[in-house]
């Protein structure tokens, strides 16, 4: 005699699929964030332990941050908005206090980046700035005690630092004195009867303040090559020089194309950590080969239009 179907019988059979469905989907969802955060803090500065992190919050008062982690020597350098600087990528200059519209419009926040690294001879880590297309006014101050950025800044700004960078610059910064920061200031020239940053008299100025002691004992130095200015030639080499590597020969190649991407170019791992600083920058492909006059050979190529400066 056949036993009659019974479909209760089969709802704890589809229960316990369904159990298995979703712990087998919360598993791997749970490996996914494992994954997701070791990699966060593998490359955060928790993990790297670098010895200098430069960072700037643009704002009403912009503020440039060098930390030294290793030296504990901290130096900050103020930016009014109505100071005009260079933006690379051939905008000319501009108001601080308009850079942020020019981003908006343009749809490229590295332009920060790119921008106070010229103006501060340095690689800039991060950038924070607050969405929309605000234009600050001013040429001093809004106060002379405001020498941290906000709460705020470190978690609700736009910026290119990830979660636990952010964490890190936050009890990074919020647990200094302004006494553990030595003030530098802008060099200035007159434009077209305007305050700007001098590019070369900063670069001078402030030569070695901003070094990496990593670079500097691989004493590695650097040919430019490059197809059209040599003003943005000299303004790069400027950012090297400012980390630690030397800049010690610029080659012109006539007729030579600037679509190819960028090349590092080294010739043995004595030289390692410079050549993949400069193409982790710059955004560049790294590779051996057999450099002549130096140690490291640098190709602009693309970057001779992104870094235009007139």
């Amino acid at each position: 005699m056949k036993e009659k179907f019974h479909p209760q019988k089969l709802k704890p059979r589809l229960q316990s699929k369904k159990s298995k469905f979703f712990i087998n989907g919360w598993f791997i969802a749970g490996i996914i964030l494992l994954v997701y955060i070791t990699k966060e803090i593998i490359s955060s500065p928790f993990i790297n332990q670098k010895e200098r992190i430069n960072v700037v919050f643009y704002g009403r008062d912009t503020i440039f941050y060098s930390l030294g982690l290793a030296d504990n020597l901290n130096y900050l350098i103020y930016f009014y908005p109505d100071i005009k600087v260079v933006v690379p990528g051939g905008y000319g200059r501009y108001r601080v206090g308009g850079i942020k519209k020019l981003v908006n419009l343009e749809k490229k926040p590295e332009l920060f980046k790119k921008t106070f690294s010229l103006a501060t001879s340095s690689f800039i880590d991060y950038y924070f700035y607050l969405p929309g297309d605000q234009v600050y006014y001013g040429n001093n101050l809004e106060k002379d005690d405001n020498f941290l950025p906000p709460v705020q800044s470190f978690f609700f700004s736009c910026s290119n630092a990830r979660f636990f960078d952010r964490l890190y610059l936050f009890f990074n910064l919020i647990t200094r004195k302004k006494s553990d920061f030595i003030r530098l200031k802008n060099q200035i020239e007159i434009v077209d009867q305007e305050k700007t940053i001098s590019i070369n008299d900063q670069a001078k100025t402030y030569f070695g303040f901003f070094y990496k002691k990593t670079y500097r004992n691989e004493k590695a130095n650097v040919q430019i090559i490059y197809t059209k200015s040599d003003e943005t030639a000299v303004s790069i080499s400027n950012i090297i020089e400012g980390e630690g590597i030397r800049v010690v020969d610029f080659s012109f190649e006539k007729n030579k194309k600037t679509k190819e991407n960028c090349q590092i170019i080294y010739k043995n791992t004595s030289v390692l950590k410079s050549a993949r600083g400069l193409a982790s920058f710059f955004n560049c492909q790294l590779t051996i080969g057999k450099p002549e006059i130096s140690d490291i050979i640098f190709k602009l190529g693309k970057l001779e239009d992104e870094w235009a400066v007139n």
